[in-house]
C-alpha cells in the first residue's frame, strides 16, 4: 500500500498489520468464522471505523450476499460504488458531501470499499465506514484495505467452495 512516510506510527502499524494478517487468517476452518474474523479485524486495523462488512459475490444470482458485519446493525452499502469496485477491480474512498446525497439519511460520513478478487474472478467486497465528520480516509488507508482484501480473497474462496 501507499504509505504516508510523515506519519511514522501509521507506517509502522500498517506494515505490522500486513505481516500479521495472513498468519491470523490461517486458523479459520469455516466460512462464517473467517468472514466474522475479517470484519472484526478491520475495525481494529482502522480504529476510526465504526462498522465493517464483507459481501460475497453470488454468480448464480449476480448479486452480493452479506456474509459478516460489525456491529449488529444492518450495514449500509452503495450499490453503485459496490458495482464499480467489483467490476473495475479497484477500491474507493467516499465521503458524505451534502444533504442531497442519497446516503445522507444514514449517519455515515465516509467509507472505503475494496474488492476481493483472484485474478479476474470476483470473490466479494470488503467495506469499512465511519460516523466521524472530521475523518477523511486517505489513499494509504485504501491501499491497506485493498492489500488486506487481496490477502483475504483466496482464503475466502477456498472456504466458500466447502
Amino acid at each position: 500500500p501507499e504509505i504516508n512516510a510523515i506519519n511514522q506510527a501509521k507506517l509502522s502499524d500498517y506494515f505490522r498489520h500486513l505481516l500479521e494478517f495472513p498468519r491470523e487468517l490461517g486458523p479459520a476452518t469455516d466460512l462464517s468464522s473467517l468472514c466474522s474474523f475479517i470484519v472484526e479485524h478491520m475495525v481494529n486495523v482502522f480504529p476510526e471505523a465504526d462498522r465493517a462488512s464483507l459481501f460475497l459475490c453470488d454468480p448464480a444470482n449476480r448479486a452480493l450476499t452479506l456474509e459478516a458485519h460489525v456491529p449488529n446493525l444492518k450495514p449500509a452499502l452503495s450499490p453503485l460504488l459496490a458495482q464499480q469496485a467489483i467490476a473495475g477491480g479497484t477500491g474507493y474512498i467516499w465521503k458524505q458531501c451534502g444533504k442531497e446525497e442519497s446516503i445522507q439519511r444514514l449517519p455515515i460520513q465516509g467509507g472505503m470499499y475494496a474488492p476481493l478478487r483472484i485474478g479476474m474472478t470476483e470473490i466479494g467486497l470488503l467495506c469499512v465506514d465511519t460516523t466521524k465528520e472530521k475523518l477523511d480516509y486517505q489513499r494509504e488507508d485504501l491501499g491497506l484495505l485493498m492489500a488486506m482484501a487481496q490477502i483475504a480473497a483466496p482464503h475466502t474462496r477456498l472456504l466458500s467452495r466447502g
